[in-house]
């Protein structure tokens, strides 16, 4: 456990303080002890006012960065401490987000804001882009392949680690048992084909001058 040297003075319930309400009224608040004898209760009064704001900055920095806060006149030092314990708590301007990404909790982050698997665009979801160029994040669905190690949840849509290649082609969905497509597997290619289907022919025959003539109807599809 990462140590603090800074202690907070007179912290005893029953310490020999003076009252707040006594403390805002003292003269010697503005201008300082000038003259004549303070009270031990009136100066340790000043010092817990002191030591009890110091002690829990020093704790807060020891807290967050798990490093020893130590009493050895190191103001610069301690400035960098400072510096590590705000950056630890909270984000930074100068690159947003960057503190996530180097901690390694991006995926909690996500899930922190709904944007986790089972989110409203899950890893692995193809959307249609109007641009050649794909948004940051986001990779061609042209077929190409893609490293497990680097997109872990991306290999779970895709377990050969292959984009699917869906250049000129329309997505079709998954027949799931409803049986107008049978044999259809996930994330398998289904090659043009001709459907299955019927020509009906007419025959007709008329009459002219006792000759027969006979010709063959087909309607139009």
């Amino acid at each position: 456990m990462a140590k603090n040297d800074f202690k907070a003075f007179a912290t005893d319930r029953n310490a020999n303080v003076i009252s707040q309400e006594e403390w805002e009224a003292l003269p010697a608040l503005l201008s300082g002890f000038t003259a004549g004898k303070a009270s031990s209760a009136q100066v340790n009064k000043v010092i817990r006012q002191a030591s009890f704001i110091a002690a829990a900055l020093a704790q807060f920095v020891s807290d967050k960065t798990q490093r020893d806060v130590l009493d050895n006149g190191d103001l610069p030092g301690f400035v960098e401490l400072l510096g590590s314990g705000f950056a630890v708590e909270y984000l930074s301007r100068k690159n947003p987000f960057g503190d996530i990404k180097s901690d390694g909790t991006v995926k909690t982050a996500l899930e922190n804001l709904g944007l986790g698997e089972g989110s409203a665009l899950p890893v692995g979801v193809p959307v249609p882009w109007p641009s050649a160029t794909p948004p940051t994040g986001w990779l061609k669905c042209n077929g190409a392949a893609f490293s497990a190690e680097e997109y872990p949840e991306l290999a779970k849509a895709y377990p050969t680690n292959k984009l699917p290649d869906l250049r000129g082609e329309f997505i079709r969905g998954w027949d799931d048992g409803r049986g107008v497509d049978n044999g259809r597997g996930l994330l398998t290619l289904q090659d043009g084909a001709i459907v299955s289907h019927n020509h009906y022919w007419g025959i007709w025959t008329s009459r002219t001058n006792d000759q027969t003539l006979e010709s063959l109807q087909a309607p139009r599809f």
